[in-house]
This record gives C-alpha cells, structure tokens and sequence, in this order.
C-alpha cells in the first residue's frame, strides 16, 4: 500500500526544486519558454531625413527607438540624430533577422559618418529602393543588397536622367484634390497660368493647358527644362543630391526652397524624395 506524503514532507520537495532551479539559472542552464533569439546588430551609414519623437529616418529605412532603453539614452540620441538632418550618420541596430523584413528595427547608437565603425563587421550602405506601388511616403528597403560605396555627394553634376527621376516624382505626388474644376492641369497638377509661361520660356511658344496635358511627351520636356535649372541650382547650394531634390520639390510647392525641412512642407518633400529614388 503506497504511503501518502504529509504536508510537510511535500513542503521540503518544493523548497528543494525552487533551490535547485535557482542553481541551474545561475549556471546558464534556464531556459525562458518561447523567449526569442538574440537580435542581430549591424552599422549601416546613411543620410538622416528625418527625426520624430519615434524613429529616425533614412532613405529605405525606419530606426525605431527602444522603449525599453533608459529615457535619458533616447533623448540624447534625439538631440544628435537631429544635429545629423541631411547629413551622413553611422547608425548602430539591432534587428531580429533580415533587414528587408524586419519591421521594426531599433537604433542603438547614432554618430556622425566615419565615427565609432565596428571593423569586424562591414558597415552597410543605404540600399536602393524598390519599384513598388505608388502611395509610400517612406520607401521601404529593397531586397537587392547594393554595397556601393558611392555617395550622392561624391557627385559633380546633375545629369538628365536626375531630372527626369524629379520630373517623375512630382508626377506621382502631385495631390489629388478629388475636384475636376480645381484649376490643375495634367497628372503634375498645374496652374493654367505657370504652363503658358513655362511653355513660352522652354519652347519659345505657348502651349495651351489643354495641349499640354494631352501630350505628355511634350509636358515633361517642359517640366524638364524647368527643374532641371532649379535642381542644379540646388545642388550648387547643398552639395547633396537628397537635400538638393527636397529643396527643388519645396520650390515647386511653396516657391521657396527654403523651406523643404519645415512644417508643413517637408513631408512633402520627404515623399517627393521617397518617389524620386525609386525613379533613379
């Protein structure tokens, strides 16, 4: 007949188990059911668009910052992603697996470009974006893995093919304002008054709204010889290529170029950016 164990004899087992368990944690041995796998880290240098109270962003890319890091930590990392706007920073992350799948990236550390590299890992390039669907305000990251260490910057000129991405870029974001009387003509959106001046300046005849918006061939050379004056002007400024093209997109809205990185413009500007690098 098997003897029933008393309570406080049941009392001693558990006691030796939760000892036991403790003893194995401390050696490494505990194992956290459904915990999930270390995250990979990496370096990737690229030009900082933009800075919110969430993420820093990059062409292709979202860094998130971690929740779970110290308060004081995130709000340095602000203060220096924003000294770092428009310019090339060296962004320390960690992510779960492939960056062209992970969602949810999170920025570790944030330096100017050429500071603080890992040298027993190759630091990444910001990578060309896909072809995708019109609509994206931030491109998200292609799966091609383009190490180029080329930079806009390195760059002398802006070619015609350059132009024609911004040409491009304009087209697909261009607002929709939903009434057919709105006074815009063709996919760019444009007032009657800027095409006859256009035409008049690029062609040496004016072209009537009507034509320019039924010959699509003919309004981008048009808009061609227009912004491509003001992007190689722009470039002459910034001596960057990204910045260049945010600066040429808020002229096109604001008349102003001045004001591609305020509110409300610049989130405009980010998505004629976004646009604009898909096209190239």
């Amino acid at each position: 007949m098997e003897r029933k164990l008393s309570i406080g004899e049941l009392k001693t087992i558990f006691i030796g188990l939760c000892l036991l368990a403790g003893f194995l944690c401390q050696g490494g041995f505990c194992f956290a059911a459904g915990s999930e796998p270390a995250g990979n880290t990496g370096q990737i240098e690229a030009v900082v668009i933009q800075v919110d109270e969430w993420a820093v962003y990059v062409p292709n890319l979202i860094f998130y910052f971690d929740t779970q890091m110290d308060k004081r930590k995130i709000e340095t990392l602000k203060r220096v992603a924003n000294r770092l706007r428009n310019k090339k920073a060296l962004i320390t992350y960690s992510s779960t697996g492939d960056l062209s799948k992970d969602k949810h990236i999170l920025l570790s550390d944030i330096v100017s470009a050429g500071k603080n590299r890992n040298l027993e890992k190759p630091v990444l390039e910001a990578l060309k974006p896909p072809g995708d669907s019109q609509g994206e305000v931030v491109p998200k990251l292609s799966e091609e893995k383009v190490h180029s260490t080329e930079t806009f910057s390195s760059q002398t000129q802006i070619s015609d093919k350059q132009v024609s991405a911004l040409v491009e870029a304009l087209r697909l974001s261009a607002p929709n304002t939903g009434n057919p009387n709105d006074g815009l003509y063709s996919d760019w959106k444009i007032k009657w008054e800027n095409i006859i001046r256009w035409s008049k300046r690029c062609t040496g005849t004016e072209i009537e709204p009507a034509e320019f918006e039924a010959n699509t061939q003919k309004a981008r050379e048009i808009l061609a010889c227009i912004m491509g004056k003001i992007l190689r002007e722009q470039y002459e400024i910034s001596k960057d290529e990204s910045v260049a093209v945010r600066r040429a997109a808020s002229w096109w809205m604001t008349g102003d170029p001045d004001k591609y990185d305020t509110t409300p413009t610049s989130s405009y500007t980010v998505k004629v950016l976004g646009f604009y690098r898909r096209a190239r």
